[in-house]
């Protein structure tokens, strides 16, 4: 099944992290964005795949427009499709 969720980029002194706001708790840290979107990305699908595995509801996503980023931070969408995390490693 495919997700897509906001996320919020932050850029501070120490590097750079993202937040899903839908999701307590689900978040990454990285020095660059590349790897970054990439953690986050995985982040995301470990956080679905344990709420789903517990039979936990999900917050639904919400609207890129109502969220409002402050200071150096802005939102991106994430996107993962559970179906494929759950496929065994050949």
């Amino acid at each position: 099944m495919l997700y897509v969720y906001p996320a919020i980029v932050h850029e501070d002194p120490d590097g750079l992290w993202a937040e899903f706001p839908d999701l307590p708790g689900c978040q990454t840290f990285d020095d660059s964005i590349d790897t970054l979107l990439a953690g986050a990305a995985e982040a995301l699908e470990c956080y679905l795949i344990e709420a789903l595995e517990q039979g936990e509801t999900i917050a639904p996503p919400s609207w890129m427009q109502d969220l409002n980023p402050e200071g150096n931070a802005y939102a991106t969408l994430i996107r993962i499709d559970v179906d494929l995390a759950k496929i065994p490693a050949p």
